[in-house]
């Protein structure tokens, strides 16, 4: 189902994209578990790592219990050097930091140490500024700033008076204090913009207990969106409802067959290519653009999105394409319902053919 609200907030170039850690570990980057694993085998901690209390936080999924184990064993340098040093082997952006950097979104909002997105906006030429999680790194997101990734929970690379690597529960217990520079910054952007969750699973602990803390500074009149995997709570309509009511996340379902999220790279494409480009926002065309008929730019965008680019497209975008065409129609006037009928019944027949390949 294609969002027409959002598709209007993204040409509006005024969101900003709330980014997880699912376009890093896409890109083999490693995921917020096995840094954990990669700073327990650390010869240093040895002994952690055998306890029974650390290996239960990690089968929760409560990571940052598990780093404050390793932090008050080791030590937080250690621990921190151990991060950095995992997150370095991991240089090349993937297809989904490319997909983000392709939307016109105003800023980027991220939980990543690293920088990647960073990477695949400088692949497409345009300055971004990396910024950081300490005071004076937050307070560079106020006042309709634009063109930065803020790193929330800091970023690897980044010296120390412009980050601070959130990674035990101290670290999140500090930074969302209420007062905290993060935590009023963050508020007065949700305030100000929408914002749109992309590569969060919403299923480990710290996750759902940033969702449920950055929720209750969203607006509802203005409600953020999230692409989130269909299975749990979102695999139903009322699920999503419920999460929209308590959390002020409108949710879009996605699914992931094996371990591919191909679907939301392609419906992330499907919205890049429905957007203006950040790049030519406020450029006048040197020419008039092409007075194109309805058939021939409809076949034109099948091509490009379906032959040319090789994207899936769902059902539910056909179903979009179709209702749009027959309301064109009507707008139109002067054709009797029978007609409009028949025309659209036609048209359904022809994208089945083509979609599915059957013989004419």
């Amino acid at each position: 189902m294609l969002h027409t609200e959002l598709l209007r907030l993204l040409n509006d170039h005024e969101a900003w994209a709330f980014v997880g850690s699912g376009p890093s570990v896409d890109a083999g980057a490693a995921s917020w578990r096995r840094l954990v694993e990669i700073a327990a085998e650390m010869p240093e901690a040895a002994d952690v790592s055998k306890d029974s209390a650390f290996k239960a936080a990690v089968n929760n999924l409560n990571y940052p219990l598990a780093f404050d184990y390793l932090i008050e064993e080791i030590g937080r340098p250690d621990v921190v050097k151990a991060v950095e040093g995992a997150l370095q082997t991991s240089q090349a952006s993937g297809n989904m930091h490319r997909q983000l950097a392709a939307l016109p979104f105003a800023g980027y909002i991220t939980t990543n140490y690293d920088t990647l997105l960073e990477g695949a906006l400088r692949e497409r030429g345009e300055p971004w500024v990396t910024v950081g999680n300490t005071p004076d790194e937050a307070r560079k997101v106020s006042a309709g700033a634009e063109h930065v990734v803020w790193h929330m929970h800091g970023a690897a690379g980044l010296p120390a008076d412009r980050s601070h690597l959130v990674l035990g529960q101290g670290d999140y217990d500090d930074i969302y204090r209420s007062g905290s520079e993060v935590q009023e910054h963050l508020k007065a952007l949700l305030i100000q913009r929408r914002v749109v969750f992309i590569g969060f699973g919403f299923n480990d602990y710290a996750v759902a207990a940033l969702l449920r803390r950055i929720g209750a500074m969203v607006s509802p009149d203005r409600f953020a969106y999230a692409f989130i995997e269909k299975r749990g709570d979102f695999s139903s309509e009322l699920g999503r409802s419920i999460f929209l009511t308590k959390h002020n996340i409108d949710v879009i379902p996605y699914k992931v067959r094996g371990e591919s999220h191909r679907q939301l790279t392609d419906m992330l494409e499907v919205y890049s290519s429905l957007t203006v480009p950040r790049v030519i926002r406020g450029i006048e065309p040197p020419h008039p653009p092409a007075d194109l008929d309805p058939p021939t730019l409809g076949l034109m965008i099948y091509n490009e999105l379906l032959l040319t680019r090789g994207l899936e497209i769902p059902s539910a975008i056909r179903g979009a394409l179709l209702e749009s065409h027959l309301l064109s129609l009507v707008a139109a006037g002067g054709r009797p319902i029978r007609d409009l009928l028949e025309n659209a019944s036609e048209l359904a027949i022809e994208l089945g053919r083509r979609v599915e390949g059957a013989a004419p």
